[in-house]
């Protein structure tokens, strides 16, 4: 290959299918964008670098892809959608008890609290669509229900199939277990009521807190 001066070259080293689904991806505070989940299957290294999308044959939008390997996938973002709206909503729910222990005075239980975060989703297109949220990741927490399709280093993803010119809801829901130990002097009577009443003490425990 010859490059004389001033002059510049593309050089194409691959020209191979691979293959790509087109996805929506939303994470907390930012737009809906339109991206491309793309899987290595040319059983070579695909370099990182600057990358133009079409879409139906027109111009779809432009982004940035890291090295892929064989083998691994890669979801890329190129453009914002705007026919897409996404609200989340955090509730806390109540406290379960779920373990008490009870020695020399000493009170020791594992108490489980469930919060519920709830997207609601409003696809104002004419044609269906399939999402992937990016929820949080919180390592002292898991997942109750419906699991991601995938866990990053920061967030789960859930994927959402979305009807034509429809609202969706989706929720999802975590657990986080707490181990709380204290002298039963300091409990008052109201709290120690409370694990007196919990479904999961035994007639045993249930007795020795009576007492």
């Amino acid at each position: 290959i010859t490059v004389k001066k001033n002059e510049s070259a593309m050089v194409p080293f691959l020209q191979q299918k691979t293959t790509a689904r087109k996805l929506l991806i939303w994470t907390s505070g930012l737009n809906p964008r339109n991206a491309a989940e793309v899987s290595n299957t040319t059983g070579k290294t695909l370099d990182g670098g600057p990358i133009t999308v079409f879409d139906s044959g027109s111009y779809g939008g432009e982004a940035l892809m890291e090295t892929v390997k064989q083998g691994d996938k890669r979801l890329i973002s190129y453009a914002v959608d705007q026919g897409t709206r996404i609200t989340d909503n955090l509730e806390s729910g109540e406290e379960t008890v779920r373990e008490v222990k009870l020695n020399r005075g000493v009170l020791t239980s594992k108490v489980s609290q469930r919060q519920t975060t709830t997207y609601t989703i409003k696809n104002a297109d004419a044609k269906a669509k399939t999402l992937i949220i990016e929820h949080p990741l919180n390592e002292d927490s898991k997942i109750i229900g419906t699991k991601p399709v995938e866990t990053t280093s920061s967030a789960h993803r859930f994927e959402v199939a979305l009807k034509a010119n429809a609202m969706e809801t989706f929720k999802v829901v975590e657990e986080t277990v707490l181990d709380q130990t204290d002298a039963i002097s300091n409990y008052t009577p109201e709290q120690i009521l409370t694990f007196i009443q919990s479904r999961n003490l035994n007639e045993k425990g249930r007795a020795a807190l009576q007492k």
